[in-house]
């Protein structure tokens, strides 16, 4: 589809360009509808209002072909320059989408006139194909499945339901925009009858309500030049109509450089982790050792926080109103609820004058109150050991397993019981599973048992991929005082491949008060006043805590202790009630050993803060990335180099979260001097195993995990899109983001001189003119590659096709490809199937990339394949995306690939507007094209629930603001003029196009000119407004605008003979010296 955008009108001088072109000769009142005879689908923006848009579409012919499927045949339809609906399951038609830059939030509506349509009879259009993830050993591919919608294929009416449509897309760096989609092609499953659109006006409304937001920034925020003007030139690509895009400039920007992000003089905070639940003691000693001067602590303005909140301490300080070596606090420390991690943060200041101290409560037993003789234990046995990402529905469940058990095998569960209680009581034995194979023939297919003792006490079938829970109750006399064994048996006699995940397994009984270890923890059973009477502890120094409110915990004071055989036995009273908790341990058993560490306060949360450029890093790796800061400032721009445990300081209280880092991202997008941050790089590696249960170490710099709601597709999927998706809810990024996936600081050493390397003039030579395509066996890549080279590579460019079915062997393939890259190339294009560390058929693997020898001659390489880009692996394999980038002195200057898996048709949309950034608007920084590719890519898909996966989960590996080098003239501007026809009749319509062309990088002004001669002759006509005088025009850098300039009939009787439209463009006030050449567009009136 081609969209003719409108003249971008920076300054009124170019908008004075468009009224050159009146037909003076042709002029009439009313402009017709466009010509039929188009090659490919348009849409022109004719006209823009305030609240509406009018639209001239048109459309070639349909071609119509057919499609087999179990002995059925179907009819298939394609219109030029559209995409497939994509809709599984319902009838394939062709759909252009694209987007309007709009002022502010709103709900659009759209509807055609002056339709002009086709019909076709006694069709049956085929449904739209299903992908579906396959694992095909080494290789994951997406193979398209047959599906059909009995519902949709039995309704008597047309699909789509309208020929235009228009939605609210989303904020894309401040500017709200719409999406419209039309649909050349509609079909009635029940009739057969199919109706093209082949020409219409398409009108576009979008009534704002009053107060409704404008987007945060009600424009594209940037200043004059910079990185921020990179934003605005992306955000202009993306739309149909660039004129209406606001750049809201900013001026007096504070000087670029470095930005500090630590501050100075701040009061001392010390960080304390905790990972389990349990009463923590905290020694003076412990304050020494940390630096911590204790005779300047005063001690009443001693405190703890969690979270923002205080947490009551009990301090032990000998009643001296100092703190020496020997005093203590006390506090209540709980593990994190947290997929993140397993280290909560506590923090201990010195300045806190309201700090909160625990409170007291007498517990000594009255001897009047009930007492209570045993409580409900659970035993629960739990971990986090098998990993699976594709659970089934697996949004917010648990994706790690105690184990993966194939059938027929048996697990057994030692269980020391020595507190159990005589009474009667029915004691519960729990097992949760997850169903991992489901057999399609047989129902039910998994078998279960729990055995205890070597007794059978349940035994169940189930179906399918679900989760199951399989309890079952009985006597607690079936369990022994001392060693029991609880046994989990598969015995696979349903099918014959029975595989299950086993989550837990669980036993409640009843016991009674008899500490373990010198620590109990209960839930009483009784309401109201009740006496305790716990005993096995070693010594008589027992404490008692309330712990039922982690921010109001009590301590029970005044309890007796007394001996009991070889132990002693605490008793206490307290009013009673089943939700509450208490913990009641040993002196000696209170946990020790914490360490702190002295917080240097940063300060993100500035506002004074100015950043084009963000670097989050890792302590361990923040030195080295200074190094690319400074590369960055040095080229003029503002760089902030962020700690990322500073920004968990600042946004998550210091606890780990990816969240905290969108967080910190949206702050500075919001609240930074404007204006806000351009690129965002990520230097670390990460690891999907956030809590490193399975072994993988490395998670310096966390990514984002979504699940993917397509239950055919990987599941858990990550993606460092979502970081700078921060104005609005959508999944467009407001940010341009990249990653270095460095695991020591060597890493970003290499990838520093690379990136210096090509950016100060080292990737220079014919080699920037050459591009590498390469395709596995599959048809559809060689067609994608061969659509790339010859419909979207400019005519100065060469392309190389390496395509493995022109090959012998893997190994001669892989052969040419090494030579290839070897011999250098601007861009590497792989299109295929592809697996984490490799491309089909062994073509390609992470282990070739050690063996290249192309030095500086690196390109930037695209990956159109399944998890080439998967980096986060829990098992630390390195992504070929990443090894690519990684690799030292030679490899790729950069590389794009996808964590997750998608179908070729998307990576061919992709492609071809990543493509068309780079080489027809002109975004050159890696960070702007790829975002600009996502963005109209995301307008242009046709299911949008699939292409979202494309945007979320593309991942740049390397320096976001590093310019491809895209070989360009000196800054050389032109102005093109054309009419679609070499010849005209009285009653047909002129449609005349311009194109204005600034190819170099800087701005230029320059004198437009254009006229009209009729058989030689100048036409002039001042009645008519064409004004053969010169206009002044200001070019901003890498301009391309094309706009159809008028559309006009010819009237009758129309004066015949040829008509020649001159354009031409020249030095300011100097006719004499054109510049670019002087443009004709030759016609004939009959």
């Amino acid at each position: 589809m081609h969209v003719k955008r409108g003249l971008d009108m920076q300054n009124t001088s170019i908008s004075r360009i468009a009224l050159c072109f009146t037909l003076a000769a042709f002029l009439i009142a009313a402009v017709s509808s466009l010509a039929l005879g188009s090659e490919t689908a348009e849409v022109t923006v004719r006209e823009s209002g305030d609240n509406y848009f009018v639209l001239d579409f048109t459309a070639p012919s349909p071609t119509f072909g057919w499609r087999e499927h179990n002995g059925s045949m179907f009819d298939t339809v394609k219109v030029a320059g559209c995409e497939s609906i994509a809709e599984p399951g319902k009838p394939d038609v062709p759909f252009v989408g694209f987007l309007l830059a709009i002022p502010g939030k709103c709900r659009p509506y759209a509807r055609c006139e002056s339709i002009q349509d086709e019909s076709y009879f006694d069709l049956r259009i085929a449904p739209c194909l299903q992908p579906v993830e396959v694992d095909a050993g080494h290789t994951t591919v997406i193979e398209p499945r047959f599906v059909l919608d009995e519902r949709q294929y039995a309704t008597d009416s047309y699909y789509p339901d309208s020929p235009v449509k228009a939605e609210f897309f989303g904020v894309f760096r401040g500017q709200p925009l719409i999406r419209v989609m039309v649909f050349p092609v509609r079909f009635n499953p029940v009739s057969g009858d199919l109706r093209v659109l082949r020409r219409a006006t398409i009108k576009v409304f979008f009534d704002l309500a009053p107060g409704r937001s404008d987007g945060r920034l009600a424009g594209v925020l940037c200043s004059e030049t910079g990185p921020s003007q990179r934003m605005v030139n992306a955000v202009k690509s993306c739309v149909a109509n660039p004129q209406d895009v606001r750049p809201l400039l900013v001026q007096g920007e504070p000087a670029p450089g470095l930005t500090a992000t630590k501050l100075s003089g701040a009061s001392d905070r010390y960080k304390i982790a905790v990972s389990e639940d349990g009463i923590y003691r905290l020694t003076g000693a412990d304050l020494a050792g940390a630096g911590i001067d204790l005779s300047a602590i005063d001690v009443s303005h001693l405190s703890l926080k969690n979270l923002g909140q205080e947490v009551p301490i009990m301090l032990e300080d000998g009643g001296d109103g100092s703190f020496d070596d020997a005093d203590y606090i006390l506090f209540w420390g709980e593990a994190p609820d947290s997929e993140f991690t397993n280290d909560n943060i506590y923090w201990l200041s010195f300045d806190d004058s309201g700090a909160y101290r625990m409170q007291e409560s007498d517990a000594h037993p009255t001897g009047t109150a009930q007492v209570a003789t045993s409580f409900v234990e659970t035993l629960h046995i739990e971990q986090d050991n098998v990993y699976w990402q594709n659970i089934p529905n697996g949004e917010g469940e648990d994706h790690y397993f105690y184990s993966k058990v194939t059938a027929p095998d048996t697990e057994v569960f030692p269980l020391d019981l020595y507190n159990l209680s005589p009474q009667p009581f029915d004691a519960t034995f729990v097992a949760e599973f997850r169903g991992r194979t489901d057999v399609d023939e047989v129902d039910p297919d998994h078998h279960t048992q729990i055995i205890l003792n070597d007794q059978v006490i349940d035994d169940r079938t189930w179906n399918g991929q679900i989760k199951f829970v399989q309890s079952v109750t009985g006597p607690q006399s079936m369990l022994a005082a001392g060693r029991n064994e609880l046994k989990i048996n598969y015995p696979g006699d349903l099918t014959l491949l029975d595989q299950v995940y086993l989550n837990y397994v669980q036993v409640t009984y009843l016991a009674t008060f008899v500490a373990t270890e010198g620590v109990l923890t209960f839930s009483p059973q009784e309401t109201g006043r009740t006496e305790f009477r716990i005993g096995g502890f070693p010594s008589d120094d027992i404490l008692v805590f309330d712990v039922t409110n982690p921010l109001a915990v009590r301590y029970l004071g005044n309890t007796s202790v007394e001996a009991d055989g070889d132990g002693y036995l605490v008793s206490f009273e307290d009013d009673s009630s089943p939700n509450k908790r208490y913990l009641v341990l040993d002196n000696s058993v209170v946990k020790t050993g914490l360490s702190l560490t002295l917080d240097v306060p940063s300060s993100l949360r500035s506002p004074d803060n100015r950043a084009d450029y963000i670097i989050i890093s890792h302590a361990d790796l923040i030195e080295a990335a200074q190094g690319i800061a400074q590369h960055h400032a040095a080229k003029g721009e503002a760089v902030l180099v962020a700690d990322v445990e500073d920004i968990y300081d600042e946004f998550n209280f210091g606890v780990k979260s990816p969240d905290a880092i969108r967080d910190f991202l949206k702050y500075a997008y919001e609240n930074f001097s404007p204006p806000p941050p351009t690129d965002v790089l990520l230097v670390g590696d990460a690891n999907m195993d956030y809590k490193n249960r399975i072994g993988h170490e490395v998670d310096f710099v966390p990514t984002h995990v979504h699940n993917d709601p397509d239950p055919n597709r990987i599941g858990e999927t990550p993606g460092d899109n979502w970081f700078v998706c921060v104005d609005g809810s959508d999944i467009l990024p407001d940010m341009n983001i990249g990653r270095i996936c460095a695991r020591r600081a060597s890493d970003v050493d290499d990838a520093l001189a690379k990136i210096e390397a090509y950016d100060n003039g080292q990737a220079s030579g014919d080699w920037l003119h050459r591009v590498l395509f390469v395709a596995d066996n599959e048809g559809v890549s060689v067609s994608l590659n061969q659509m790339l080279s010859t419909g979207f590579l400019p005519e100065d460019y060469s392309a190389t096709q390496i395509n493995y079915n022109d090959y012998g062997s893997s190994e001669s393939a892989n052969q040419e490809i090494m030579s290839s890259i070897n011999e250098g190339c601007l861009l590497l294009n792989y299109t295929g199937h592809g697996n984490v560390n490799r491309w089909a058929k062994g073509m390609f693997d992470s282990g070739d990339v050690g063996q290249l020898e192309n030095g500086d001659k690196m390109p930037f390489v695209i990956m159109l394949t399944c998890l080439n880009g998967f980096f986060p692996m829990w098992d630390s394999t390195a992504c070929l995306g990443d090894v690519f980038a990684r690799v030292a002195g030679k490899g790729a200057i950069a590389s794009w690939a996808p964590t997750s898996v998608d179908t070729a048709s998307n990576h061919q949309i992709l492609a071809r507007t990543f493509f068309e950034a780079v080489f027809y608007d002109f975004n050159c920084y890696l960070g702007a094209a790829t975002t600009v590719a996502k963005v109209r890519g995301y307008a242009q898909a046709g299911y949008i629930s699939y292409f979202d996966e494309i945007v979320k989960t593309f991942t740049l590996f390397g320096d976001p603001g590093l310019a491809l080098a895209v070989p360009t003239a000196p800054s050389s501007p032109r102005l093109i003029v054309w009419t679609d026809r070499d010849t005209y009749y009285a009653g047909q319509t002129v449609n005349v196009d311009v194109m204005l062309e600034n190819t170099g990088g800087e701005s230029m002004q320059v004198d437009a000119y254009l006229a009209l001669y009729f058989n030689g002759a100048l036409l002039y006509y001042p009645s008519f407004g064409l004004d053969p005088s010169p206009i002044r025009v200001d070019l901003p850098p890498f301009l391309k605008l094309r706009l159809r300039a008028t559309s006009l009939m010819v009237p009758s009787p129309a004066p015949a003979g040829n008509y020649t439209f001159f354009a031409a463009l020249t030095e300011p006030g100097d006719m004499s010296n054109f510049i670019g050449g002087i443009s004709q567009a030759q016609f004939e009136v009959r």
